[in-house]
């Protein structure tokens, strides 16, 4: 009965949290070049703010943003680029990924502009493999104001935290809760 009801707490968290990046990305849920990793039962909650330029391919006129039109014309590209270059790890492999959302950040006064960011939202699957957890990222932007990323992990259970930056040139952190 425990674990039924876990899982429902999970899918209605996962279910609140979709459904918030739909309503406010435009409210920029995520300062742009950070991201958290949120640990809650056997689950991590991923939010992820991304560069535009991050994504190569779907920037079709290269100027560094996605248009709306852009957007969804490479909607599952973006997505496939998330899946190979966001991941989470143990000793015995990449931990899957589920629930993957994408939404541009446009500016509150012209919704219908290009976007500079994109929030990215998911969920990994910790299964029992919380030993040992290393995060990679390796999505970075042409700019160099877009070459780092800033991440929060929290344990809140055990109020822990760690903070990070990934680069490129340093694109995994191995997590460790002390």
């Amino acid at each position: 009965m425990i674990s039924i009801a876990r899982v429902v707490i999970n899918a209605a968290t996962a279910l609140l949290l979709s459904a918030g990046v739909i309503a406010t990305a435009h409210a920029h849920l995520m300062v742009a070049q950070n991201g958290t990793l949120n640990f809650l039962d056997d689950s991590v909650y991923m939010v992820l703010s991304l560069p535009a330029s991050a994504f190569a391919g779907a920037d079709e006129n290269n100027d560094s943003e996605l248009s709306l039109t852009e957007f969804s014309r490479h909607r599952t590209r973006l997505i496939s680029a998330v899946k190979e270059q966001v991941t989470l790890s143990t000793e015995k492999g990449h931990l899957p990924l589920h629930g993957i959302m994408v939404s541009p950040v446009t500016p509150h006064n012209d919704p219908k502009a290009p976007a500079k960011q994109v929030i990215v939202m998911g969920r990994f699957s910790l299964a029992g493999s919380e030993n040992e957890l290393s995060f990679h990222v390796g999505l970075y932007g042409s700019q160099s104001d877009s070459r780092a990323l800033k991440i929060t992990a929290n344990r809140k259970s055990e109020n822990q935290r760690q903070v990070f930056e990934l680069t490129p040139e340093a694109d995994e952190k191995k997590l460790s809760f002390n």
